[in-house]
């Protein structure tokens, strides 16, 4: 849980841009996982990649993946720093790049699913 909040510091940070959305995302995850709330890493994106790796299952590093995509994408973009970022963890993971793409796009059309029913829901 602390490594995957080291990961998910690490993600936000790597364009330069630490979002109020990313922000939130990472609060959110820390008390889901009952941890204390930070905006700064102990450790870096090798290291915490690295003890990751080696205590989980392929199935637990695909759904990590897909976390650290959709904190990515919670401030409405995907630039290419971030997507560079996630090249480097799945590869380390072990995730194909045409997997990492392919999730990319569902966790950018989940995110507009988002938006069209919130604008139902506002009535827009």
């Amino acid at each position: 849980k602390e490594l995957v909040l080291h990961l998910c510091i690490n993600a936000s940070n790597v364009n330069g841009e630490f979002t109020e959305q990313e922000k939130n995302y990472i609060r959110q995850y820390a008390e889901e996982m009952r941890i204390p709330v930070r905006y700064e890493a102990d450790h870096t994106t090798d290291t915490a990649v690295e003890k990751i790796a080696a205590i989980s299952s392929p199935a637990q590093l695909r759904g990590i993946g897909i976390e650290l995509i959709a904190l990515l994408y919670c401030d409405d973009s995907f630039d290419v720093d971030e997507r560079n970022y996630m090249v480097k963890v799945c590869n380390a993971f072990g995730i194909p790049e045409i997997m990492l793409d392919d999730i990319t796009e569902k966790i950018g059309s989940l995110f507009d699913i988002y938006k069209r029913l919130n604008a139902i829901v506002l009535g827009e």
